[in-house]
């Protein structure tokens, strides 16, 4: 395979395959271990001499979501100067992208409050915030690649036909401007 300089524009949007396992994979990972901290916290405890108390898993759960934000950080910065400004320019995909970009710096910016604000009514808005975002990427980060996957074949000659199968417009999002 070519490196992403040869490769003519519409061709570049698409990551190279080892790229979509990375960003897929360290993605997937946010995703179980953040959904397995708010299944433990919230519900699975165990009893303690004084009452409840947080099964122990609960604080591995938390620190390997950090560790795979950290990863996701450096996925985050290996798209933006190539697949995202690639993309913005060509105007492919914008709104679903678009949201997908600012959802990543809302989870950036609450998880970096969540670990160092002392306040604690600020923790509970910026916890709520944070996992409410995080819940919604796990169906935006799909139906974003899903919809450029459709916009790349719609672009390509002799595939007019998979037009009549672009999902639904959604008010706010013009996926294809």
């Amino acid at each position: 395979m070519r490196p992403h300089h040869h490769r003519p524009h519409g061709e570049a949007l698409r990551l190279e395959r080892w790229h979509r396992v990375v960003v897929y994979g360290v993605s997937l990972a946010l995703a179980i271990t953040g959904l397995l901290w708010l299944l433990f916290h919230y519900f699975v405890h165990q009893q303690g001499a004084f009452g409840q108390k947080p099964h122990p898993l609960t604080m591995w759960w938390l620190r390997l979501h950090g560790a795979a934000a950290m990863l996701a950080l450096v996925g985050a910065g290996s798209l933006t100067l190539t697949h995202m400004r690639r993309a913005w320019r060509l105007r492919r995909n914008r709104g679903w992208g678009g949201a997908l970009g600012m959802a990543s710096i809302i989870l950036i910016a609450t998880g970096y409050l969540l670990y160092y604000a002392a306040d604690e009514d600020l923790r509970n808005v910026t916890s709520l915030s944070h996992w409410i975002v995080g819940l919604a990427c796990v169906a935006l980060l799909p139906l974003h690649a899903r919809l450029g996957r459709l916009q790349s074949r719609q672009s390509v000659p002799g595939r007019a036909a998979l037009k009549d199968a672009a999902a639904p417009a959604i008010p706010g999002f013009d996926t294809s401007a």
